[in-house]
């Protein structure tokens, strides 16, 4: 300015230059003087530069403190999530296990409850139909037959009531001799090496009685073979009231020959059951001509009474029955004879 202002008094000789200076120095005073001049606007924008670097350090300062407390929202809110992560994982992990235990428990209860309802729908009752089957096709045809309300297992079941019957009565032609209705041979052989066994075993006594009808051939000569039959029967029936008779296999071993086996039972009782026997059949006093004894019809009896031992055998037992039978025979018949080998 001080410049400016000694160049207003500096003389310039020549005209021109003179005039040249004075305009530009017109020109330029209203640059360096006045409200806006030069001088004002560098004090100015110096004043304006400061006020911003001052509002820059401030920015600058309230940034940092901005940036400091966001890294430490930061660090302390990951701090938070990684906390809560883990709780939220080891909670996860339970849930998991318990959710896998609760399916485990369902399941369980699921496939035992289907267990028994499948159980006691189908397959005690296959079950009971099969052992009911094994029964009957061993010769058990009284075995009671299974109960179910599924309609396969039922038709099964009405074809096993059929088998059953049919079982039945093949049982009852196979053990049971059709004329006198006592068992047959074939039962008896069965019972009899049972009896055996059990006599062995327990070392109890067992008895056997066989007896015939005397001069039976003769009857049926005199009487024809329809009286014979009917003799038999009437035979039968006498022979299985008398008390006692039940507790043993009674049966028809061969034409009019009959056999009455008694387990653990000992030789004075067999004995005593013989006499009942013979007397309950003459006291029905059955005609027959050719008798020794006054014109009716008797039985003579073989007793043999022992207890088993490995030696015996069935043929043996019934051997020595037979030889007392024949022996009663020999003797006037109408009498009981006692195997005396023991």
């Amino acid at each position: 300015m001080r410049l400016y202002l000694q160049l207003k008094y500096i003389e310039i000789d020549d005209s021109q230059n003179h005039q040249l200076t004075q305009d530009w120095l017109a020109r330029l005073t209203p640059l360096l003087t006045g409200q806006n001049n030069l001088f004002q606007l560098s004090r100015n924008a110096v004043n304006t530069d400061a006020i911003a670097d001052a509002h820059l350090d401030l920015q600058a300062e309230f940034s940092q403190r901005i940036s400091d407390y966001t890294l430490d929202f930061v660090s302390r809110s990951e701090s938070k999530l990684q906390q809560s992560g883990e709780q939220l994982k080891q909670e996860s992990d339970w849930f998991v296990i318990l959710i896998f235990c609760a399916g485990v428990l369902y399941t369980l209860v699921v496939a035992l409850t289907n267990w028994r309802l499948i159980s006691q729908g189908i397959v005690e009752p296959v079950i009971a139909t099969s052992s009911a089957m094994h029964a009957i096709a061993n010769e058990k045809p009284h075995t009671p037959l299974p109960q179910t309300n599924n309609l396969e297992l039922q038709q099964m079941v009405s074809a096993l009531t059929t088998l059953k019957r049919y079982a039945t009565k093949v049982k009852s032609i196979s053990e049971i001799d059709g004329l006198t209705g006592a068992f047959n041979r074939r039962y008896f052989d069965q019972r009899l090496t049972v009896e055996m066994h059990k006599s062995m075993q327990y070392q109890q006594p067992l008895a056997l009685l066989l007896f015939d009808i005397d001069r039976f051939k003769q009857f049926n000569d005199r009487y024809g073979h329809v009286a014979g039959d009917e003799c038999l029967k009437t035979i039968v029936k006498t022979i299985t009231k008398v008390d006692g008779v039940t507790d043993g296999i009674f049966a028809r071993y061969g034409g009019e020959e009959f056999v009455l086996l008694l387990p653990n039972t000992h030789r004075e009782a067999a004995f005593n059951l013989a006499k009942k026997m013979k007397h309950a059949v003459r006291l029905q006093s059955i005609p027959h001509q050719d008798s020794e004894f006054f014109g009716m019809l008797t039985i003579s009896i073989g007793l043999c009474c022992t207890t088993i031992n490995e030696k015996d055998c069935a043929t043996t037992l019934i051997q020595r029955a037979d030889e007392a039978l024949y022996l009663a025979k020999h003797s006037g018949r109408n009498t009981i004879k006692v195997d005396e080998t023991d």
